[in-house]
Formats: C-alpha cells, structure tokens, sequence
C-alpha cells in the first residue's frame, strides 16, 4: 500500500455536482461531459501553474549564482588591478628614486623660502 502511494507523483481533484434543493437536475449525460470538462480544465491548470512557479524558482536560482559569480569575478579582478597599480606605483618611485639623485631632499627656492610668519598675502 505505502509503494503505490510513493509511485504516484501527481494531483488528485474531487469535484463533486450540487443542485439547489428545488433546482431542476441535468441529465446524465450533461452532468458527465460538464465535470470531466471541469476535472480537465481544472487539472490541466494547475500542472501548468505548477511548471510556471518550477520555472520560475529554477530562474532565480540560476539568475542568483549567475550574479554571485560575476560578483566574485569582479572583486577578484578589481583586487588583481589594484594590487597591479600599487606594484605598478612603488616601481615608478624605485625608478624616480634611482634616477634623480636629490631626492628626499627639499630645497625651496623663491618665494617659498620667505618664512611664514613674514608672509604677506595680497
């Protein structure tokens, strides 16, 4: 019994018919063809309602690891380009050090060399 149970993957619908206590009854024949027409109806619905929210949940989870993804690449690269600029940056000041003699060694000349407290600003 638990086998059959576990076997069957899908929906089960009831309909059932309900006439007024005074109403007049349809035949067989109408009553028939109505309710399948609805189990139908009412089935085909919900399978389609059931792919749609699939759909949609796979979507979004494809949608959440695609940016997740792309996120993580952009870090890494931004990380790579600024380590690239640092090392890009003490390698100019390796240079601009070996080449200019003087460095390190300020020596102001003109009107930087009036001391600040005699300063007249105009």
């Amino acid at each position: 019994d638990d086998d059959e149970e576990e076997e069957e993957k899908g929906i089960m619908i009831h309909i059932a018919l309900i006439i007024p206590k005074n109403g007049r009854k349809p035949s067989k024949k109408i009553t028939n063809a109505l309710l399948s027409t609805l189990l139908h109806s009412v089935s085909a619905s919900t399978i389609l309602q059931a792919k749609q929210t699939y759909a949609r949940q796979s979507q979004s989870k494809l949608f959440h690891s695609a940016a997740k993804t792309r996120a993580t690449e952009k870090r890494s690269l931004k990380y790579d380009l600024q380590k690239k600029q640092e090392e890009m940056a003490k390698d100019r000041r390796r240079k601009w050090q070996r080449q200019n003699k003087d460095a390190g060694h300020y020596r102001p000349s003109g009107a930087r060399m009036r001391s600040p407290n005699n300063a007249h600003f105009f």
